[in-house]
């Protein structure tokens, strides 16, 4: 993968970060990283592009946040939906 080409992906996940940063609530951003950790990012053309493992480490930082959250603004439901995803992602690609 070229310079360029990373620094697209870069440029879009990092928008994708920021959309989801402004007032989304845990269970949108939980439901959101589960789906990109199903299925990550990946050009066909090319298979070296893959986002898999900067999206585990993103959805691993959005689980860390919510569990820094008080008791009472913890969404419980979102917290076990995205240990659920990401301990899937880690059974399916040896992690851990």
């Amino acid at each position: 993968m070229n310079p360029e080409e990373r620094a697209k992906l870069r440029e879009e996940l990092q928008g994708k970060m920021e959309k989801l940063g402004s007032g989304a609530s845990d269970i949108e951003i939980a439901t959101h990283w589960a789906g990109e950790l199903k299925y990550p990012c990946c050009d066909p053309k090319n298979p070296e592009i893959n986002m898999g493992q900067d999206w585990y480490n993103e959805a691993k930082a959005a689980l860390d946040r919510m569990k820094e959250k008080s008791s009472e603004d913890q969404n419980p439901y979102a917290i076990r939906l995205l240990e659920k995803a990401i301990k899937d992602y880690e059974e399916e690609n040896g992690i851990k």
